[in-house]
């Protein structure tokens, strides 16, 4: 499996929390089926439970956990960006501080920070959501959450997967780069393969909704929040979007993902 590096400003967008931030409050505006909800059913956290979240962002998923992991739970949260770290911990309710422990860590230096710091502990959970693809060190990422998940417990992932209307919009005007396509075909690819040979027992979930914009300036917003967001395309795109909705009234996306809960451990991702 060829990993492609994100760098420049596609990584800089990657892990931008204000970028993070519009493309959530717009997914949560537009979109016909709301994903943290959907994915909190299947993630499935019980009272009591320990959970790794790596790459949690401004904590979209954290905060959920937390509150599904009860007084007796801990969530151990980490991402790349020191910006979305302090936009987590400062928008913590109160009540949930003390179940969530939050760090600034490259994903790829998870092993060295745990054995470091957190030598003993494991985890019901490791989860990694809209993240794990960004690594240049994925597998031994992954290697590491199974590693931390205890005998009973489980690992899941989620990545985009096609049908990714708005790529394909965008695609008419411009080329999309290798990490992007790279992350789009990542879970329905690569991961339900590793999946099947790391563990006894695999959940597979397809996400399947549809974002319909009404406004261009959204869509503006929208695009230049992306990930394949090209400044030299962005006029002729934007020109083609305000078009399509005065025609139209709404430019309707599919937006699509899978969900990949692995438990009974077989084997580790990197010893494939």
């Amino acid at each position: 499996m060829e990993d492609h590096v994100w760098s420049g400003d596609k990584k800089r967008r990657a892990i931008s929390s204000s970028d993070l931030k519009m493309r959530l409050d717009l997914n949560k505006k537009y979109q016909s089926k709301d994903f943290q909800s959907w994915l909190r059913k299947r993630l499935n956290v019980k009272p009591g439970e320990k959970v790794l979240d790596v790459g949690c962002g401004n904590g979209a998923q954290t905060f959920f956990m937390a509150e599904d992991a009860g007084v007796n739970g801990h969530i151990t949260s980490f991402d790349i960006s020191k910006e979305s770290i302090e936009t987590l911990k400062s928008s913590t309710p109160n009540y949930l501080k003390d179940r969530i422990s939050a760090y600034e860590l490259d994903m790829g230096d998870l092993s060295e920070f745990l054995k470091n710091n957190y030598p003993e502990n494991s985890y019901n959970l490791a989860q990694s959501s809209y993240a794990l693809y960004y690594s240049p060190k994925r597998i031994d990422v992954l290697s590491e959450m199974q590693n931390r998940t205890k005998d009973n417990g489980r690992v899941s992932v989620f990545t985009p997967a096609p049908p990714h209307g708005m790529i394909s919009f965008v695609k008419q005007f411009q080329e999309i780069s290798p990490p992007v396509t790279d992350s789009l075909f990542f879970g329905e690819k690569s991961l339900k393969e590793i999946f099947r040979k790391c563990f006894w027992e695999v959940e597979i979930h397809y996400f399947q909704s549809c974002l319909r914009i009404t406004s261009a300036d959204d869509f503006q917003q929208f695009y230049e929040a992306t990930t394949y967001y090209d400044e030299t395309a962005a006029k002729i795109i934007y020109k083609n979007a305000v078009s399509e909705i005065r025609e139209k009234g709404f430019l309707n996306f599919e937006k699509c993902g899978i969900l990949l809960i692995g438990s009974s451990l077989r084997k580790y991702a990197n010893e494939l």
